[in-house]
This record gives structure tokens, C-alpha cells and sequence, in this order.
């Protein structure tokens, strides 16, 4: 009798693992995902489910195929996975374990991890160059600090727009978690890249020098990252003559090893809106400032609700419904790279548009001291396990709030 399993994961490491397995013993009965767009869909010809829905199936195992693999035992611990069913294909210490001996092809599983090992070392030293202090003859582009950025914001009338990691994809033609790609949107993009209006600043990541600042696992991210999506390929994206300001405004706290700062850029924030008008323009699910006091001092507050997920294909009605409003009102944008494109474009319209992104999420978890990134009741968290859930709660002020849904 073959032994069922799931394999958590369905990139490209899950095919090293259909590989190592003895599938004469094995059958794999469903993959698990986090990304929702893939539940219900087939990979490999097998059924993707939501993770959530483990614990109603019936298996002997677990086959974690996701390298940084410590948040998804932890996940699956949470959700009341057994541990003894819990089996973390890119941790060495499986290997040679004997319960796992007729589902593994142990030179297999040893070549992996060795490979992966090995591809980290080469990626830290490609990157060394870049995070050595003082290495100024190697190129990297100007990326004011985030004082000084917030600094802008708050005693200019500057519109801003950020750049990410997950815009630069959508530049490559990849889709991120929430949104798709399009040709589009990849020209948009870079449009407000290399533009320099005078109302307007770009904001991108500053991770193309020293590193030192950030978490241990952001810092190997961001080294994979520059990896995979090239430096030159990113610096060909930008204005090499355009002075550009720090992305990493609205992701003060969880990002960086020390957190201590953080509560002065979210005391700044709070003065570019202080005893102003403002109109908010976020996801169906995001209800920012709702539960915490980061939108307290305004004047008054509207909303303009768009859907969480693909809002760019809704951009000419998103744009629409702004431009039916006061030009003195503030325009605070969370719409993903939506709000990056609108933030340009309302800014050339007379608008003022701060794209604030994860600020009210990084302000909760700076509110709850969390070490890490966690869901938040009744909001959209699309980086944490568990955020995409939403309970629909009454919220009579909110609704209030509201003066248009696009798109939904």
C-alpha cells in the first residue's frame, strides 16, 4: 500500500522533491498553497488546496517544499497539524531518518540541500561588492534615507510614489500575488520610473548597497532578489540622472532590526495629515486607520473602495472616481501597484497623492510588538498566513465614510 502525502508548495522546489521521491511507495493525493489564486486549480495534474483545509484530509505526511520552511511547520503546527506528519523536505536532518526511508531517494534529497546551499554562498558573494561600506566606484543609484524622504512629505506638497520588489516583477512580466501582469501595466510602470515632474517624488528600495540594517531573512531575501531579478536589468528601469526616495517609508518597523525608530516616521506620517480633508483609496478588505488611531487628527476622512486583488484592470474607473472629487482633499492610495500609476497621474491632474501602502499594517504590528508577520483581524494582510480571510463586521462610521465602490 503506497503511503499518501501532500507536498506544501508548488514552485520550482516542488519538483525536487517529486524527483527524490520512491513513487512506487508514495502517492501524493493534493499539493497546498498559500497563494489563493492557485486553490482549485491543478498542478501537476493534482488538486491545489488551501492549507486551511489539511486537517479535514486524510494523509500520512506533509512534504514541506518551500526552502525557508520554519514559518510553514510553524503554520502548520498552528493549524493542528500533528508534528509527526510534519516533514521539512530542505532540512538536512531528515536525512536518514528511517520512518522516511522507503519515500526518498536520500542522494537526491543530499544533492538538493547541498545545491541550495551552495547557490546561497554564490549569491552573498555576488552581492558582497555592493554591501561593503565605502565600495563607491561600483555603481548604485541615489536613494535618499527615509528622513529625509519623510521630511519631504512633510513640509512639501509632494505626491509620492513607491517602488517594490513586487512592481520591479510586474516590470519583468511576472505576476505577484494580487495582481496580474499585463503589458499595460509593465509600460506604466516604468513610465512613472523615469519621470521627474516637480510635484512629484519616486520612491524605490533602498537595498542596492549596504544591507546591515535589515533582518537576517530580508537581507538573503533581497541578495536572491537582486539575483534573480539582475541588477542590470533593474538599473536599465531607472533614471540614472533622477534622485529617488526611500520606498521603505511605509515599512518602518518589521523589516529592520532595529525597530526603535519606527514610532517617529508613524509620528510623521501623522502630521502630513493633520487636521486635514483626506480621501482614502484602498482595497475592499483593507480599512485603513479602522481599529487604531493612525487617521485620529484628520479633519474629515472619505473612501473610495476598490477590490483587493487585479485593481488595475479597474484603473480608468479608479481614476474616474477620484477625479470627482476636491482637489484639496489628500489623496491617501493603498491599491498595490495601482496606487504606484495613480499617485503619478493624479499628482499631473492637481491632486496631492501619497501612496502609503502598508503603513496601517506596519503601524498594527508596531502597536502589538510582533516579531513577525502576522494576520491582522479584519484586514486584508496578503504577506501573512491567514490574511486573505476577512469576517464581514458592522462598522456603521466606515460605511459613512464611504462615497464610491469601483469595481466591485
Amino acid at each position: 500500500m503506497k503511503t499518501d502525502i501532500v507536498i506544501f508548495g508548488t514552485g520550482k522546489s516542488s519538483e525536487l522533491v517529486l524527483d527524490a521521491l520512491k513513487m512506487d511507495n508514495v502517492a501524493v493525493t493534493a499539493f497546498a498553497d498559500n497563494n489563493f489564486n492557485k486553490h482549485g486549480t491543478l498542478y501537476k495534474g493534482i488538486r491545489v488546496v488551501n492549507p486551511v483545509d489539511l486537517t479535514k484530509m486524510g494523509f500520512s505526511f506533509v512534504i514541506i517544499a518551500v526552502i525557508k520552511y520554519h514559518s510553514v511547520v510553524k503554520q502548520l503546527l498552528e493549524s493542528g497539524i500533528k508534528e509527526e506528519k510534519i516533514v521539512p523536505y530542505f532540512d538536512t536532518g531528515i536525512i536518514g531518518n528511517s520512518k522516511l526511508t522507503d519515500m526518498f531517494f536520500w542522494e537526491r534529497m543530499f544533492r538538493d540541500n547541498y545545491n541550495i546551499k551552495l547557490k546561497k554562498i554564490e549569491i552573498k558573494l555576488e552581492n558582497l561588492p555592493y554591501e561593503l561600506v565605502g565600495t563607491r566606484k561600483l555603481y548604485t543609484p541615489e536613494v535618499r534615507d527615509i528622513t529625509e524622504t519623510m521630511d519631504m512629505l512633510v513640509h512639501t506638497d509632494v505626491s509620492i510614489s513607491r517602488f517594490g520588489d513586487g512592481e520591479m516583477k510586474l516590470m519583468a512580466g511576472n505576476d505577484i500575488g494580487f495582481q496580474k501582469a499585463s503589458p499595460q501595466l509593465a509600460e506604466r510602470l516604468k513610465e512613472v520610473l523615469k519621470s521627474q515632474p516637480e510635484n512629484h517624488i519616486t520612491g524605490i528600495l533602498d537595498v542596492f548597497g549596504s544591507l546591515a540594517g535589515y533582518t537576517d531573512s530580508l537581507q538573503d531575501y533581497f541578495r536572491e532578489y537582486l539575483h534573480d531579478y539582475n541588477r542590470e536589468f533593474q538599473y536599465g528601469l531607472l533614471n540614472i540622472n533622477k534622485t529617488y526616495y526611500n520606498a521603505f517609508i511605509t515599512r518602518p518597523y518589521i523589516s529592520y532590526k532595529d525597530k526603535q525608530h519606527a514610532g517617529e516616521v508613524f509620528e510623521n506620517f501623522k502630521k502630513i495629515w493633520d487636521g486635514q480633508d483626506i480621501l482614502i483609496v484602498e482595497g475592499d478588505r483593507t480599512r485603513l486607520g479602522r481599529g487604531n488611531d493612525l487617521f485620529n487628527n484628520v479633519k474629515s476622512c472619505k473612501r473610495i473602495i476598490c477590490p483587493n486583488e487585479n485593481a488595475f484592470e479597474k484603473y480608468g474607473q479608479i481614476l474616474g472616481a477620484v477625479k470627482k472629487q476636491d482637489k484639496g482633499r489628500l489623496v491617501l492610495l493603498a491599491l498595490g501597484p495601482t496606487a504606484t500609476i495613480l499617485a503619478y497621474d493624479l499628482a499631473k491632474e492637481g491632486f496631492r497623492a501619497v501612496d502609503i501602502g502598508h503603513i496601517d499594517i506596519e503601524y498594527e504590528w508596531y502597536l502589538m510588538g510582533a516579531t513577525e508577520k502576522v494576520a491582522v483581524k479584519n484586514k486584508y494582510t496578503n504577506e501573512a498566513y491567514g490574511g486573505n480571510s476577512y469576517d464581514s463586521i458592522e462598522d456603521k462610521e466606515y460605511e459613512e465614510q464611504v462615497v464610491e465602490r469601483v469595481g466591485l
